[in-house]
C-alpha cells in the first residue's frame, strides 16, 4: 500500500476539467475560451493589460522561481490562492465525510478545524503544554492515529505560539505514518526561524508521505496577492491539480509574485527578515521585563505570544494608542494571551510605550543594529517640520489647515529613491503625547504626509520621532544621535554618500555628530538644489601614475566638452588620444614623460592604465549612465566597437594592420592600449577593424571607442543600470 491508496476511491482516477489553457494549444488569435478580445475598459494601462485572457493554471515562470526559492523542482509544487486552498484540497482529496479523521495539535491555526469540519471529517487534537513551551509530544500525537486517519497536520513554527518543532521530530512522525497517512507541515513562518535551514522540505527525499505548505504572504509581504504553495512528491501534486479549480491564480497576483522573487527584491526581503528578527528579540526583551506580562514564550515567527495579568486591560490600552493586536484569551490553553505581530521599529516603540514597557527617551536607543545586505546603506536622513512640511508660526503641525508641503519635496525625494537612497525621517516633536501636543493631533497630518509620499512611490525605511522637550536633554533628541544609534555600527552606513537634510542648525550639528554631510534647506537652497548638490556630482578625476619608466597625469571631466590637451611625446598617439576626447564628448588632459629613448611601449601602456583609472574614478558608482555603446565606419576602413561599463574587464580584438608602424606608434600597441584601458576602466570592450590603410584603421579604432564612450557615459537618470542594483569592480550585471 502507498499513500496514494489512501485517497478517496472516487477521486483516485479523477479526470480533471480541461480548461482552454490546459488543452495544450496556442495561437495568435484566441477564439477558444469565450474571452473578450479587448483589454479591460477601465483604462488601467499596463497594470490591466492581458486581464481579458484567462491566466495559466500553473505559470511555468512562477513555478521555476518558487522551486528555486524552496529548494525543490517545479513538478513537486502546486500554487494556489494562499495555503488555505491547498489545505482545503488535501482534505477533499483524502477525507471521506462522516468516516475519516485529521490529527493535529492545539493551540494552532484555526483553519485546520474549519477545513476539516467543512469536509465532514473528525478533528482530533492533542493539547501542547504552555509550561513546556508548547513543544510537540510526538507519542501523544501518534496515539491519536488510527486506520481512519488520513492527514496529520503540524504547524511549524506554530501560530499563535511561535514554537518551531525540530525536523528530527517531524521525520519520526513521518516514518511512523508511512503508507498510512499524510504528514502536512505548515511552514508559513519558517523564514523567520533562527535556524537558517529549518524547513521540512528536506524530508521529501526520504518520506513520500510528507507535504509542506509555504506562502509569500508573510516574509515576502504579499498577503494581498494570496500566493500559497504546496510542496510534495510529483504524484501527489498531480492528484491535487486534478481536483483544483481551472484558474486558481489571478494574473495580477502572478505578476506581483514574479516581481517579489526577482533577485533585487529577494535581497531586500532577506534584509527585512533580519531586521524583524532583531526587532523580535528587542520586543521580547522589553515585554519580558514588563510588570504587566506574566509569561513570554520564545518565538520563531514574526510575532510573540505573551500572557498578561490583565489581557483585556492591555488590549484596551493598545487600542487606545491606535495599536491593534490579536486577543487569544478565549482559546483553550491561552487564557490571558495576546499575540503581537512584530512591526517596524517605530510601530514597536509605540506599542511598547502604550504598555509602559519602554520609556519614551529610551525607545530608539534600544533599537537593533540595522541589517545590511549587499553593502553599506545609502541613507537620506531628513527632518520633517520646515523640511518636508512648511513650519507654521507656532512650530507645531497639529491640524490639517497647517499642512503644506515644502515646494519641490516630491520631485527631489523621487530622485533620491531612484538613485538608490533609503529615506529615514528623524524629527523632534516637543511633548508629543502630552496635553500640549496630543497624539491624535499629530497623527492625522503625519498620516497624510506619508500617504501623499507613498502615492508617489516614496516610502521611508524608518520614521523616528523624539517626543521629549528641549529641557529634558534626552540623548534621542537631535542633535543627539540616540534615535539612529543602530546605524552607527561599522559598515552599516555609506558615509560618503549618506546625507542629512534639515532646516535648523541642530540638523547640521546632528549631521556632524553622525560624521555625515549636512545640508540646510532654506529660501535660497531648496529641494531642487539639494538633489542636484547630492546626485549631480561633478564627474571629474585627476590621476597621477609614476613608475620607473613613466610619469603620467590624466585629468577628465565627463560633462565638459572642451578641446583635449595631450602631450605624450608620440605625435600620432597624441592625435589618437585626442580622438577619444573629441568623439567621447569629454574634457581630456594627458601629460606623459616616458622612456621613449627605449621605445614607446611603456608610455602607451601606462597612459592607457592611467586614463582607464581616471574614467573609472569619474564614473563613480556609474549611477544614471547609459552603460552601453556601439559604433563605427571610417573611409575604406571599418571599425566596430561594443562597450559595456559593467565593472567587469574583458577585451576582445579582431583585426590585422597592414604595416607595423604609423608614425612613431607601433600598431601592435593599439590592441594592447585598449586592453589596458579596459582593465583599468573595468569595462567589456569588443573591438574589430578591417581595411587597407593602417593609419585609417588605427584612427577608426580610436574614434569608434570614443563614440561608444560618449554613448555609455551619457547620463540618463539616477538609477544604476543593472538588475543587481550595483556596478563595480569585478561585478557583472
Amino acid at each position: 500500500m502507498s499513500l496514494l491508496d489512501r485517497i478517496r476511491p472516487e477521486l483516485a482516477a479523477f479526470r480533471p476539467y480541461v480548461s482552454a489553457r490546459r488543452a495544450g494549444h496556442d495561437a495568435r488569435i484566441r477564439l477558444d475560451a469565450n474571452e473578450s478580445p479587448w483589454d479591460a475598459a477601465t483604462g488601467g494601462g499596463a497594470l490591466e493589460s492581458g486581464l481579458n485572457r484567462y491566466p495559466e493554471p500553473q505559470p511555468a515562470a512562477l513555478r521555476e522561481r518558487l522551486a528555486a526559492l524552496y529548494g525543490t523542482t517545479p513538478d513537486a509544487l502546486w500554487i494556489g490562492r494562499g495555503s488555505d486552498e491547498a489545505i482545503d484540497l488535501l482534505l477533499r482529496l483524502f477525507c471521506r465525510a462522516g468516516r475519516d479523521n485529521v490529527v493535529t495539535h492545539v493551540p494552532t491555526f484555526g483553519m485546520y478545524r474549519i477545513a476539516t469540519a467543512l469536509q465532514g471529517a473528525e478533528l482530533r487534537a492533542v493539547a501542547t503544554d504552555p509550561a513546556r513551551g508548547f513543544t510537540l509530544d510526538a507519542d501523544a500525537l501518534l496515539a491519536q492515529v488510527d486506520e481512519d486517519t488520513r492527514i496529520v497536520i503540524v504547524c511549524s513554527p506554530n501560530n499563535p505560539t511561535g514554537t518551531r518543532h525540530p525536523r528530527a521530530t517531524l521525520a519520526r512522525i513521518a516514518a511512523a505514518l508511512a503508507d498510512r497517512a499524510l504528514l502536512l507541515v505548515d511552514e508559513a513562518y519558517v523564514e523567520f526561524a533562527d535556524e537558517p535551514d529549518a524547513s521540512a522540505v528536506a524530508l521529501l527525499a526520504d518520506h513520500a508521505n510528507v507535504a509542506v505548505l509555504r506562502t509569500l504572504s508573510k516574509a515576502h509581504a504579499l498577503a494581498g496577492a494570496r500566493i500559497g504553495t504546496l510542496i510534495a512528491r510529483p504524484d501527489l501534486i498531480g492528484c491535487v491539480a486534478a481536483i483544483a479549480p481551472p484558474y486558481p491564480l489571478p494574473t495580477g497576483s502572478v505578476r506581483a509574485a514574479l516581481a517579489a522573487l526577482a533577485p533585487e527584491a529577494l535581497a531586500r526581503t532577506r534584509e527585512r527578515i533580519a531586521m524583524l528578527r532583531s526587532e523580535r528579540a528587542r520586543v521580547a526583551a522589553a515585554l519580558d521585563a514588563s510588570p504587566l506580562v506574566r509569561t513570554l514564550w520564545p518565538s520563531d515567527g514574526n510575532f510573540v505570544l505573551a500572557r498578561f495579568d490583565d489581557a483585556s486591560a492591555a488590549f484596551a490600552r493598545l487600542l487606545a494608542a491606535d495599536v491593534l493586536v490579536r486577543d487569544f484569551s478565549s482559546q483553550p490553553g491561552l487564557s490571558g494571551c495576546l499575540r503581537i505581530t512584530i512591526g517596524r521599529p517605530d510601530e514597536n516603540d509605540t506599542m511598547l510605550r502604550a504598555l509602559d514597557a519602554l520609556p519614551p527617551a529610551a525607545a530608539a536607543a534600544a533599537a537593533p543594529p540595522a541589517a545590511v545586505t549587499g553593502g553599506p546603506l545609502r541613507i537620506l536622513f531628513v527632518d520633517r517640520d520646515g523640511t518636508l512640511i512648511e513650519e507654521p508660526d507656532d512650530q507645531q503641525i497639529d491640524a490639517f489647515d497647517k499642512f503644506r508641503l515644502v515646494p519641490g519635496t516630491i520631485h527631489a525625494l523621487r530622485r533620491f529613491v531612484a538613485a538608490g537612497y533609503e529615506l529615514v525621517m528623524v524629527s523632534n516633536q516637543d511633548g508629543l503625547g502630552t496635553a500640549s501636543f496630543p497624539e491624535p493631533a499629530f497623527r492625522g497630518p503625519q498620516r497624510l504626509l506619508l500617504d501623499i509620499l507613498a502615492s508617489e512611490g516614496i516610502a521611508f525605511r524608518e520614521v523616528l520621532i523624539d517626543r521629549s522637550f528641549p529641557q529634558d536633554h534626552a540623548p534621542t533628541r537631535k542633535p543627539g544621535v540616540g534615535l539612529v544609534r543602530h546605524y552607527l555600527g561599522p559598515g552599516v552606513l555609506d558615509r560618503v554618500a549618506s546625507v542629512v537634510v534639515g532646516d535648523r542648525e541642530t540638523d547640521l550639528e546632528f549631521a556632524r555628530n553622525l560624521g555625515l554631510r549636512g545640508l540646510r534647506i532654506g529660501p535660497d537652497f531648496g529641494w531642487e538644489a539639494i538633489a542636484a548638490a547630492v546626485l549631480d556630482r561633478p564627474r571629474t578625476a585627476h590621476v597621477t601614475r609614476a613608475t620607473r619608466e613613466t610619469r603620467i597625469t590624466v585629468d577628465v571631466d565627463l560633462d565638459a566638452a572642451t578641446r583635449p590637451h595631450v602631450a605624450t611625446g608620440i605625435g600620432f598617439f597624441d592625435h589618437m588620444l585626442e580622438q577619444l576626447g573629441v568623439h567621447g564628448g569629454f574634457a581630456l588632459r594627458v601629460a606623459c614623460d616616458g622612456d621613449l629613448a627605449v621605445d614607446e611601449h611603456h608610455s602607451v601602456e601606462d597612459t592607457a592604465l592611467a586614463l582607464g583609472r581616471a574614467l573609472r574614478d569619474a564614473l563613480g558608482d556609474r549611477r544614471g549612465i547609459a552603460r552601453y555603446g556601439f559604433m563605427l565606419p571610417m573611409d575604406e576602413s571599418l571599425a566596430s566597437a561594443a562597450l559595456d561599463l559593467s565593472g567587469r574587464p574583458c577585451f576582445v580584438f579582431e583585426g590585422a594592420f597592414p604595416r607595423e608602424r604609423v608614425g612613431e606608434l607601433a600598431t601592435e600597441l593599439v590592441p594592447h592600449f585598449f586592453r589596458s584601458l579596459s582593465d583599468a576602466l573595468g569595462a567589456t570592450l569588443h573591438l574589430s577593424v578591417r581595411g587597407e590603410n593602417a593609419h585609417h584603421m588605427v584612427e577608426a579604432c580610436f574614434k569608434a571607442v570614443g563614440r561608444v564612450l560618449r554613448q555609455a557615459i551619457r547620463r540618463e537618470g539616477d538609477a544604476v543600470p543593472s538588475s543587481k542594483g550595483t556596478l563595480g569592480e569585478a561585478i557583472g550585471a
